[in-house]
């Protein structure tokens, strides 16, 4: 009696996992309070790493412009010698929508920071 391709890979996978073993040690948490010193010391940061942690969580909750399950997004911030990089990506069911899903989100967060940049107060930073 020969198995399906299916049930050889699902018991190969199976039996592959158990070689991985159990987690080492458990997951700790970061604080960003812990990290906001060596921050304070980088006199070319633009953003606090608070700020940093604001902006990314904004951007993710606006990112998230459909209430569908199956396109989660999650995005990342990162702040270079003379700009911020924002990033964006998203778990997608199928691929064929994602590029006009992308487009939606870029052209959102192109608005705001057209209008943050126009507005010209550096204070909203």
């Amino acid at each position: 009696m020969s198995m399906p391709n299916t049930e050889i890979e699902c018991a190969r996978n199976i039996a592959l996992l158990y070689y991985l073993g159990r987690i080492g040690c458990k997951p700790q948490r970061n604080s960003i309070q812990d990290c906001e010193p060596m921050c304070k010391a980088d006199i070319n940061r633009a953003l606090s790493l608070q700020d940093e942690k604001l902006l990314t969580s904004t951007l993710a909750f606006l990112s998230s412009i459909r209430d569908d399950a199956m396109r989660v997004t999650a995005v990342c911030v990162e702040e270079n010698k003379s700009s911020v990089v924002v990033m964006v990506t998203a778990n997608a069911k199928d691929s064929h929508n994602s590029p006009s899903y992308f487009d939606a989100a870029k052209e959102g967060f192109d608005k705001i920071f057209r209008s943050l940049s126009l507005s010209g107060d550096s204070s909203i930073f």
